[in-house]
């Protein structure tokens, strides 16, 4: 498994709804085949606000991912692919 918590930057295309349909990571773009979690996590704004959506997909090369979506600043974060 490789984690990065605090996100690794990920271009990522969605639909309408925001939902990922394609990423690209390793040089390489992926489509999403399914998505098995969305969850949303509004949390710290008395610190420094943490509002993202998170995503744990399953990609069409067999990869499973956990991304997220910063409603902050709107970028997409890769933060872990399991093995």
């Amino acid at each position: 498994m490789q984690h990065w918590p605090e996100g690794q930057p990920l271009y990522v295309q969605a639909d309408r709804l925001g939902v990922p349909r394609r990423l690209r990571w390793a040089g390489a773009l992926h489509r999403v085949e399914r998505v098995l979690a969305r969850w949303r996590v509004d949390e710290e704004w008395w610190v420094e606000r943490v509002w993202c959506e998170y995503f744990e997909l399953i990609t069409s090369s067999g990869l499973l991912l956990t991304l997220y979506h910063s409603f902050t600043d709107g970028g997409w974060y890769l933060e872990q692919v399991y093995d």
